[in-house]
């Protein structure tokens, strides 16, 4: 997917935290990032994405899409 310098930021960021909280694989965040934004164009400096952090992408991604609190 195409990304900006922030995008792409963001994106390492949040396989970061994937790796360090929840204990899975380098290549395995990376793969749940993709599936999660597969096909989008992330290249604009003012995405939407950039509003939140790598830790709430991260949980958001790994627990796919279900906050906490919420029914599932």
């Amino acid at each position: 997917m195409p990304t900006s310098d922030a995008t792409l930021d963001l994106l390492n960021a949040i396989a970061d935290v994937m790796v360090d909280e929840f204990g899975i694989s380098r290549a395995e965040s990376v793969a749940r990032i993709d599936e999660h934004w597969h096909g989008q164009d992330l290249t604009s400096e003012d995405e939407i994405i950039l509003h939140e952090d790598g830790q709430y992408w991260a949980l958001m991604i790994y627990e796919g899409g279900k906050g906490r609190g919420t029914a599932g």
